[in-house]
């Protein structure tokens, strides 16, 4: 049998040539009959088949005639819906072999990829991307030659490519646009707790100066603070506040006795809590005498 292959200058990772011609003669047999399923049986025994995907060389391609290298595609596409070749998804052998073709002639390379369309489940095939097999198949329903049909394809893939350039652009304002808005609100969140914190701290500052003023007066005059202060609990005071005799208590106007027994009354817990127990220990209503 004369050889179908250049012997010439063989490209490297080429495979041996009794591979190549089974492969051919698997690519050019007919869809149904027996010649197919003994063709794919014959394969299994090639090494070469079984170790094929998208990056394996396949620049030797071209030193076949273009009838043999569409055959050796339409192989691989068998091998691969056959399940002899591992390669498969986004790195199938269809693929690369399928770019080889397309560099060396677009043109006759649409028909060749609307037979791969048919026959292969694998939606990354011929082209390597999913959306580039979805807008040929959109070709094919329109176009009515192999050149018509690359126009209309490098058209489609234009559109598309425009149309993903837009979305990032898109994309990259929405982030730039949402990086802005973190910095404003991160520098809104720092002035608000920094004005947090210096109410805080001027808060304390006014309890501390109040307090040290209530230290300074006597018993009496700091429980009458507290009993007519509406405008804090008497949590907000130290505990070393809840204190005083039941004499001392007594000395307060009846208005400022009922005002403080019934802050103390609210208490269930705390100092000021069991000063008004050691009070009530001692008999004490607030509007009568001992």
């Amino acid at each position: 049998m004369a050889s179908l292959i250049n012997e010439n200058t063989p490209p490297p990772g080429r495979p041996d040539t009794k591979t190549i011609e089974r492969m051919m003669a698997l690519g050019k047999c007919k869809d149904s009959g027996g010649d197919l399923a003994k063709h794919l049986q014959a394969m299994k025994e090639y090494p070469y088949v079984h170790a094929m995907h998208m990056h394996t060389p396949f620049l030797w391609i071209r030193n076949l005639s273009w009838e043999n290298a569409v055959a050796l595609l339409k192989a691989v596409v068998r091998l691969e819906e056959a399940k002899i070749s591992q390669g498969g998804g986004s790195v199938s052998a269809i693929i690369g072999v399928y770019k080889v073709l397309e560099e060396w002639d677009p043109v006759q390379a649409m028909e060749a990829a609307a037979w791969v369309v048919k026959k292969s489940r694998n939606p990354w095939a011929p082209f390597g991307w999913r959306k580039t097999r979805a807008l040929f198949e959109k070709v094919l329903k329109t176009s009515s030659n192999n050149e018509e049909a690359w126009q209309q394809l490098k058209e489609a893939m234009a559109c598309e490519n425009e149309r993903q350039v837009l979305a990032a652009q898109k994309r990259q304002s929405e982030d730039e646009e949402a990086a802005k808005r973190r910095t404003m609100l991160d520098e809104i969140a720092r002035r608000l707790h920094e004005e947090r914190l210096t109410v805080q701290h001027a808060r304390s500052e006014a309890r501390k100066k109040l307090v040290q003023e209530l230290e300074k007066v006597s018993l009496l005059q700091r429980l009458e603070h507290i009993a007519w202060d509406d405008t804090r609990p008497l949590s907000f005071y130290p505990d070393e506040f809840a204190q005083g005799t039941l004499q001392e208590i007594m000395n307060l106007d009846p208005h400022t006795r009922e005002r403080l027994f019934i802050k103390l009354r609210e208490l269930r817990s705390g100092p000021w809590r069991r000063f008004l127990i050691q009070l009530q220990k001692q008999q004490w209503e607030p509007s009568g005498n001992p």
